[in-house]
This record gives structure tokens, sequence and C-alpha cells, in this order.
């Protein structure tokens, strides 16, 4: 009777085991594709490499506050009629006011300015700022590598072990179908009682 309880029992969990088969089981696949395919689809990982992308264009941007200014500017005036201003005729002796035109139709104007900052110190505070946050972010990154394949390569042992349950499950329930069957084939021919075959 406790064979036949024992072998209920197992018919109940072979069958819930067997009922998985149903979901797609990649049955070719290695520890080493297993750990590439979570790094590639993770998006813990995607986030890491983001925050260090941002980190760095941080620390280019504090860089940027200690490279030196350029500047230009032009101009260009063309003048219908050449300027004239007016002044009294001392030389003449006459005393009237002569126009003199200056300057001429046609005026260009161009500036260049170059500015280097000689100290600035909110600038080297905010570069060695911007490394340090690189860094943590790069390790951050690495710690988030190295978990994912921890728990790839946990959850891919904990599948092949599975694997390797069931199939001790089956024979196990295999073995007692035989027992089974043997202990019937005794008790028909009479070689152990109904009692005997009970404890079977």
């Amino acid at each position: 009777m406790r064979k036949l309880i024992f072998i209920i029992i197992l018919q109940l969990f072979y069958s819930s085991l067997m009922a998985g088969e149903n979901k797609k089981i990649i049955s070719n696949l290695t520890l080493d594709k297993a750990i590439e395919i979570a790094l590639r689809e993770n998006s813990q990982v995607k986030i890491a490499r983001y925050e260090i992308e941002k980190s760095e264009s941080k620390l280019t941007e504090s860089y940027s506050s200690l490279i030196p200014n350029i500047s230009g500017e032009g101009s260009y005036i063309r003048n219908i009629k050449k300027p004239v201003f007016f002044l009294p005729d001392f030389f003449g002796g006459t005393g009237q006011v002569r126009p003199i035109e200056i300057g001429s139709k046609n005026s260009y104007s161009a500036q260049l300015k170059i500015g280097m900052p000689v100290f600035v110190g909110q600038a080297y505070t905010g570069i060695v700022m911007s490394k340090l946050n690189l860094d943590l972010n790069k390790l951050s990154y690495e710690e988030v590598l190295a978990q994912i394949k921890l728990n790839t390569t946990k959850a891919f042992y904990d599948v092949l072990l599975a694997r390797e349950t069931e199939k001790l499950f089956k024979e196990s329930f295999d073995n007692a179908l035989r027992n089974l069957d043997n202990a019937k084939k005794l008790n028909q021919a009479g070689l152990i009682s109904d009692f005997d075959y009970l404890l079977k």
C-alpha cells in the first residue's frame, strides 16, 4: 500500500514536470551563450553603460572651461557719399567754413579676440569630481556585469539540476511501476500473499 501511495505521488510530480515541457526549451544553449544573451539584453547593463557615457560627457564639459576662447567679428560699410566735416579756412585767410571729405566710400573692419583662462578653481574642482564620478560609474558597471554573470550561471546550473532531477524521478517512477508489475505477477502466481502484495 505504501508503495502504491509513493507511485501516485511520483506520478503527480512527474506529470507536473512534464507539463513544463510545453514551454520553449533551448536545448543547445551553453553557459557562455546564456551569459552573452543576459549581458546583451539586460536593462541594468544598458543603464550602467548610459551612466558611463553621461559621465564621460560631463568630464568633457568640465575640460571645455579651460579651452581658449576664440571669437571674431567683421563689418562692412558702403557710403553713398563720403562723410564730410566743416572747418574754417585758417590758412586761406578768408575765414569761411569749408567742407572737407574724409574716409572712403567703402569701409571694412575686422576683429579677432583670443582669451585664455589663467586659473579657474571651479574648473579644476569640476574636472576632479567628473573623473571620480566616471571611475565610480565604471566600477558600478563592472559590478552589474559580475552580478549578472553570477545570476545567469546560477540559473543555468539550476536548470541543469532540474533536468537531472526530472530524469531521476522518471527512473524512480519507472522502477516503481516495474516493481509493482512484478509483485502483481508474483501474487497472481501465488508466490506472495495478498497482504505482501499490498505492502509492495
